[in-house]
């Protein structure tokens, strides 16, 4: 799952920090230590590191996880005027979209989001990013950003469903840049993001009723009946089983889908650097 960062310290939705020279302020550089340690997040030791955070965040923010278009993409997308009863709806139908993840889910994706004013861009993987998904307000418009550097299916919808909880949840005031953390270390509204697309993904109640049933034993067989009975992909599960523990991350990946070859292609068609 990607655990959130929520750049504040000077940044807010800014691609640029305050410098002095070639380097940042040591302002800023504090600002970022406090805000990493007060997320939950990787805390910078030293001011290099938070210095080395900031500015490949910079970079990140702007340049690379906005694509090759950067803002002028999210600024003229043509979407929908935003309504966030009908995007929260829209939801159980791109929830049906895991179930589908070949070529061309994405511009299924971007269509149900767009029709109701959200805005859904694909980015490569960053280098020395291990960003999963970004959310934030351009122009008015919420932006869900998603990095392709997840290969199974399942993290990357569920990047998608917890920027969709920060968008519906926690206002249009911060940017929330998500990166791919410990479960444990995760709080506040990032916790909340999380349980958000958890429980949107797999309703909760009947996830435990399948636990419970299983008695500590997860089948392929038994994950992909369950699956099917709740309408979602079988990787979705399996990710979910994985970080709560119950089930160890070498068992049951092949019931994900590999993005691999789509991530290659969405790269190439979207032109995206």
């Amino acid at each position: 799952h990607g655990v959130p960062l929520l750049v504040k310290a000077g940044l807010k939705a800014a691609p640029h920090v305050a410098r002095q020279g070639a380097r940042l302020t040591g302002q800023a550089v504090q600002g970022v230590r406090q805000s990493l340690a007060q997320q939950g997040g990787r805390t910078a030791r030293t001011a290099a590191e938070a210095e080395d955070f900031v500015r490949a965040m910079e970079e990140t923010n702007v340049d690379e996880l906005l694509g090759k278009t950067g803002r002028t993409a999210a600024e003229t997308a043509e979407v929908a005027t935003y309504d966030a009863a009908r995007f929260q709806a829209s939801l159980d139908r791109v929830r049906q979209l895991t179930l589908h993840t070949t070529t061309g889910f994405d511009e299924q994706l971007q269509k149900l989001c767009a029709d109701v004013g959200v805005v859904v861009l694909f980015v490569p993987e960053l280098p020395k990013a291990r960003v999963s998904g970004a959310a934030r307000w351009i122009m008015g418009k919420p932006v869900i950003q998603l990095s392709l550097r997840h290969k199974p299916d399942d993290p990357l919808w569920f990047a998608f469903f917890h920027e969709a909880g920060h968008i519906l949840l926690h206002g249009r005031q911060h940017t929330f840049v998500d990166e791919t953390m410990a479960t444990s270390q995760r709080q506040g509204q990032e916790a909340e993001a999380d349980q958000f697309a958890s429980e949107l993904l797999i309703p909760p109640e009947k996830l435990e009723q399948f636990i419970c049933q299983q008695r500590g034993v997860f089948s392929k067989a038994a994950i992909t009946q369950f699956s099917q009975g709740v309408g979602v992909s079988p990787g979705v599960v399996v990710g979910q089983l994985q970080h709560r523990g119950l089930l160890p991350f070498t068992h049951c990946n092949d019931l994900k889908t590999s993005l691999a070859g789509l991530c290659s292609a969405l790269v190439v068609r979207r032109g995206l650097p």
